[in-house]
């Protein structure tokens, strides 16, 4: 089929039937455009008369009128009212082609398929998620289905891949005032992914024991002084925080572990030998580890042993 031209004010760029492009028209299209055209052919499905969709081409389209181009190439295809699954299928095609989909762009496309062409979840996991580079697996169609109902702010932070899509639809089990608070701190404080569930964590068990919001957990004053301390980096920031809301968390063990590593420093062991507790001081196991070089740093480190043997922070253990 050869192309013929259009002006790109007939074309109706409010519809986005088959839509799924989140992002905005580069500068480096733009200036390709100036420099050489449209070299690929808009493809639209004509509604009426001098009136068209678009199915494969928005960006271009954004930037012919950004530039004000009068004559568009473009190849028409004809159409009805009704959305057609061809058509969202071969503009999923041509950009599977040529980059990867974002998360917030399948989202977008499982959405379609479900609720626009009422394809089956099962279906969509088979035939189009391994198009968009993902698993045959139901269940995270499910997911990105439920994605769509969380706020912009979340959403953008896993489309820039500072948020696991998991993690972000388990946000969805809370209240919407707690999961903002909860993005907003972790996004303040750069946490990694691994911080953020044990984070997230912590304010699910102290919120429900104490029968509290997120907000209230977060602004309190010593939280405040943490992230108004212009002389701790963030990571120290995350660090404070996070020992601060285990400490809340767990007041106990963590009363517990602040003993036993006050022992341990009045005990003043070398580097090469460690006291370790079971874990969580769930029973008055210890392991004691040490490593030695050679024959006579073993007979050093037998002394140093024998030295914690006479110590009254050894026997205060028991006490913990």
């Amino acid at each position: 089929m050869q192309p013929i031209y259009v002006n790109p004010e007939t074309i109706d760029t409010h519809d986005t039937t088959y839509n799924v492009t989140h992002s905005e028209t580069s500068v480096a299209l733009k200036r390709s455009i100036q420099a050489i055209g449209v070299t690929n052919p808009v493809i639209l499905e004509e509604l009426q008369p001098q009136r068209y969709r678009i199915i494969c081409g928005r960006r271009r389209v954004h930037a012919a009128l950004q530039l004000q181009l009068d004559q568009l190439p473009v190849k028409i295809l004809r159409g009805s009212q009704k959305p057609s699954l061809e058509f969202f299928r071969m503009n999923l095609y041509e950009n599977s082609a040529t980059r990867q989909f974002e998360p917030i762009e399948i989202a977008t496309i499982a959405l379609k398929l479900a609720r626009s062409f009422l394809i089956p979840q099962t279906e969509i996991a088979a035939a189009y998620f391994p198009l968009l580079g993902l698993g045959q697996n139901p269940k995270l169609v499910q997911m990105y289905l439920e994605f769509d109902r969380l706020e912009q702010p979340i959403k953008q932070g896993v489309n820039d891949d500072f948020m696991g899509i998991e993690m972000a639809t388990k946000l969805l089990e809370l209240p919407q005032p707690d999961r903002l608070a909860f993005f907003q701190l972790a996004y303040r404080l750069k946490l990694g992914k691994n911080r953020q569930r044990e984070l997230l964590n912590y304010l699910i068990d102290i919120s429900k024991r104490n029968e509290c919001s997120f907000a209230q957990i977060i602004e309190v004053e010593a939280i405040h002084e943490i992230l108004e301390n212009d002389r701790l980096t963030l990571p120290q920031q995350a660090e404070c925080i996070r020992h601060f809301l285990k400490v809340q968390r767990y007041p106990r063990y963590s009363a517990t572990e602040k003993r036993f590593g006050d022992l341990v420093t009045r005990m003043k062991l070398p580097g090469s030998i460690s006291l370790v507790p079971f874990p969580y001081f769930e029973q008055s196991n210890y392991t004691l580890i040490f490593t030695f070089t050679n024959h006579d740093h073993f007979k050093q480190q037998l002394k140093h042993l024998q030295q914690l043997a006479e110590a009254d922070e050894l026997r205060k253990l028991d006490d913990l």
